[in-house]
């Protein structure tokens, strides 16, 4: 027998449809993505260990296929949200600067002039942040 649910039914009036519960987990997963904050690597292992063990459960046959499954789609709907809302860096400026003065450290790499818009790019190689009490090296 096998352990996974048989969606498929003679019965028309009891017909389980498994895209809205995947649909459902999945929006939820990223609901839940923006509260929870996990690292992705973690994250990503651990989707990939419960896939592993849902592979095994469903050769041994055992019951816990489907709800593994499941979990799988809320993880992933985490692992998406966090993939897609930090598409910065942890080093990147932009998490370091708030309403406090800041210095920044840093040497001129690049210099570009752009005399019909009157503007001028800089690309800089940042060595360290400081905030107050708080400094960092990059």
């Amino acid at each position: 027998m096998c352990p996974i649910k048989n969606i498929s039914s003679e019965n028309k009036h009891y017909v389980v449809r498994p895209l809205p519960i995947i649909l459902a987990l999945y929006i939820i997963g990223i609901i839940y993505g923006k509260f929870i904050s996990i690292d992705l690597i973690f994250l990503f292992s651990i989707i990939i260990l419960l896939i592993l063990i849902s592979i095994i459960s469903f050769v041994k046959q055992w019951n816990v296929t489907t709800a593994l499954l499941l979990l799988i789609i809320f993880l992933i709907g985490i692992f998406n949200y966090n993939l897609n809302s930090n598409p910065i860096g942890a080093n990147h400026i932009a998490n370091f600067i708030e309403d406090k003065k800041s210095n920044i450290i840093c040497t001129v790499s690049d210099k570009k002039y752009f005399p019909n818009q009157d503007k001028i790019s800089f690309k800089v190689k940042v060595s360290q942040i400081e905030r107050g009490d708080f400094s960092i090296r990059t």
